[in-house]
């Protein structure tokens, strides 16, 4: 049997606190009572889609009101031309999905989720569009095959890394896991692995994700179909000019021989005396690239979020663990870093100490920065306090001895291929950070 289920606008930015697993299962059961009428689309996209804005420095070649549709048949022929080769079970390729039913499509498929750091100021994409989706969803097409998540996962994390607008992984297994498994490999490609350019540092740098899935089963073997659409903050152009400035930086500070702690100091001054805060910017909400690492090492400016991202990507060059949180600073949505040292992790704000430096009023601290910082659930939920123990009191210099961890390799710098898909205006966290 053959069924085609599309999930058009699971609006995927950050770790998905919220669960895929009940909204695909109620999914699953309007569906299998029985389809109902099908949905005619509108022939063209104009009015389906905001106005898009990009900022000049952003996307120097982009013309200010492109056409959706016209851009996506590009990228998507670049990405067809890429890398990935046909391999796809003969079984399935004489199958044609079927009509999508109206009760999936407006009943289930429109729940969006939202990163916290996000809450009830993102602007975002309308993937319920089915003609954006056909520009990408050919029934012929093929693409590689996965049989472990750990395989699937890395196409979807290296696809991202590489900044890809379209990426499509194919999934064969012995059970049908199309109810879990397009929000599982999300969550996993976004995860913390150690990687400069993965995990926080990814998860921060996207905005959103629409997915469609198409099921198949013959037997035993089931085949599963997944196209993600990411909108990012940067362009593969952009990511290649950090990874260049980020190694020439870290050369720079002579790391090789400091310990940990020492580490993190370098790191730390270096961002809070070269960083401003975007103040000019601040409410330009069309003016994505605020919220970037390129902003804080580039531009010499952005918001929080730009300083947490480029402490994350620093500090993990240099070897040492770090992770980037968001919250509550002194009632305004924040971001921060968390490092560590020992066995624990350390509290650090660059964005709040570049107003007061060299103070280091919120550098390396216990529970005491947590009287006007106030994590969100994600960060306070147990499997991450288990993982990442926040110490009680502040890091003391000499108190223990802080290890010295190897520099790792330098990154290299990200392959450029399909041109980036472009973003919508957006709020982000767009208040004042500091006090």
């Amino acid at each position: 049997m053959k069924i085609k289920k599309k999930i058009l606008a699971f609006i995927l930015t950050g770790s998905m606190v919220l669960s895929f697993h009940s909204l695909i299962s109620a999914s699953m059961d309007d569906f299998s009572a029985g389809p109902a009428e099908s949905v005619e689309f509108p022939e063209t996209t104009a009015g389906m889609l905001p106005e898009m804005s990009f900022p000049e420095d952003t996307y120097k070649d982009a013309p200010d009101n492109e056409d959706i549709s016209a851009w996506l048949a590009t990228a998507t022929s670049d990405f067809e031309q890429g890398e990935q080769e046909i391999r796809i079970p003969e079984d399935f390729s004489d199958q044609k999905p079927q009509q999508i039913s109206e009760k999936l499509i407006n009943q289930e498929a429109l729940t969006v989720y939202v990163n916290p750091a996000y809450q009830d100021v993102v602007n975002t994409q309308d993937f319920s569009n089915e003609q954006l989706w056909a520009l990408v969803d050919n029934s012929d097409e093929e693409v590689v095959c996965y049989e472990t998540v750990d395989d699937a996962v890395a196409a979807l994390r290296q696809g991202m890394i590489r900044r890809q607008p379209i990426i499509k992984v194919g999934y064969l297994s012995g059970e049908d896991v199309s109810g879990t498994l397009p929000g599982l490999l999300f969550d996993e490609a976004v995860s913390h692995t150690g990687d400069p350019v993965a995990g926080d540092y990814l998860k921060y740098h996207l905005q959103e994700c629409g997915i469609e899935y198409t099921y198949s089963n013959k037997g035993d073997e089931h085949y599963l179909k997944i196209s993600y659409m990411p909108i990012y903050f940067t362009t593969p152009e952009q990511e290649a000019v950090v990874t260049e400035q980020v190694q020439r930086l870290l050369s720079g500070l002579d790391l090789e021989q400091k310990n940990d702690y020492e580490k993190v100091k370098a790191i730390y001054d270096a961002i809070c005396t070269s960083v401003v805060y975007d103040n000019a910017n601040l409410n330009d909400n069309a003016y994505v690239l605020k919220y970037t690492a390129y902003a804080a090492l580039i531009n010499k400016t952005s918001v929080c979020q730009g300083y947490a991202n480029l402490m994350y990507r620093l500090l993990l060059e240099a070897g040492v663990d770090c992770r980037l949180v968001t919250g509550d600073g002194s009632g305004e949505v924040h971001a921060w870093n968390i490092v560590r040292l020992g066995e624990r992790y350390y509290s650090i704000d660059a964005t709040w100490d570049a107003v007061c430096y060299p103070d280091y009023a919120y550098f390396l601290k216990g529970s005491d920065f947590y009287s006007n910082h106030t994590l969100d659930a994600e960060f306070t939920a147990f499997d991450f306090t288990s993982a990442y123990p926040i110490s009680e009191t502040a890091y003391v210099p000499g108190a223990a001895t802080p290890t010295i961890t190897p520099t790792p390799e330098a990154t290299p710098a990200p392959v450029v291929t399909a041109a980036p898909a472009k973003t919508t205006a957006i709020k982000g966290l767009k208040k004042k950070c500091h006090p």
